[in-house]
């Protein structure tokens, strides 16, 4: 039930964090085991997790369909999910293409609005909007996870929080992380009190082991749960960027 697309494109960017803060690191076998590794358990855990089967919605229902961000020059804005940023001049957002990429869906899907329905309505987890510093050392991603009417009547964000924190442990283990701390607690934040979840951990010596510091917000809103995951490396800047919305 858990989204894992978030953890794992946070550990896809400290990858490429790493290559940041020290140029062409080599690579090595034991690396490329661990990622495979990490890739089927995570593949195993969706697998066991899941979802009892669906009643069928009335076409009134509100969980029928997410509805995506825009991009207006450097501001981010999701009327459905309420939440909005805008991005310092040396950040940027990934393209039209490489959200597409991301959802497992081609570009021209998105000048079709009746297909993008079908894919959100289909789809266990969307990628809305993912951002980059100039440096490479921070970024950030929305992610929604549709999850059924079942779990979306009965989960709420503190009870998610909970779930993730246990998954992430493992995962981060799993592929090498270290000193892996969580801490589950609130904040006043898209015009309301939202659950967080923020994590340090240290990356595995072949990727750098730089320090990672990671910053989820969560905002439920029918049967979806966003989820907004920031990233910072070496230096802990997820507060400044989580002031950046509203």
């Amino acid at each position: 039930m858990v989204c894992f697309l978030a953890v794992l494109m946070l550990m896809s960017m400290a990858a490429c964090a790493s290559d940041k803060a020290q140029p062409d690191p080599p690579a090595t076998q034991e690396a490329t085991q661990k990622e495979e590794t990490i890739l089927d358990e995570t593949e195993t855990i969706q697998l066991q997790e899941e979802e009892p089967e669906e009643s069928e919605e009335s076409e009134d229902s509100e969980d029928s369909g997410y509805e995506m961000g825009t991009i207006d020059g450097l501001t981010f804005t999701n009327d459905f999910m309420g939440i909005s940023c805008t991005l310092p001049e040396d950040w940027v957002y990934a393209s039209e293409a490489e959200i597409a990429e991301l959802n497992g869906v081609v570009l021209d899907m998105f000048e079709d609005s009746e297909q993008v329905a079908e894919l959100m309505e289909n789809s266990s987890c969307i990628y809305d909007v993912v951002a980059y510093s100039g440096d490479g050392l921070c970024n950030f991603n929305l992610i929604a996870e549709n999850m059924g009417l079942l779990y979306g009547v009965f989960i709420d964000e503190k009870d998610y929080a909970e779930l993730t924190v246990e998954q992430v442990k493992s995962i981060y283990d799993s592929a090498g992380y270290t000193n892996v701390q969580s801490e589950i607690t609130e904040r006043e934040i898209f015009g309301g009190t939202h659950v967080t979840i923020f994590t340090t951990s240290t990356m595995p010596e072949e990727q750098g082991g730089m320090d990672m510091y990671q910053l989820q917000i969560l905002k439920k809103n029918g049967a979806f749960m966003g989820v907004l995951s920031i990233a910072s490396f070496v230096e802990d800047h997820t507060e400044e960027i989580a002031s950046w919305f509203s």
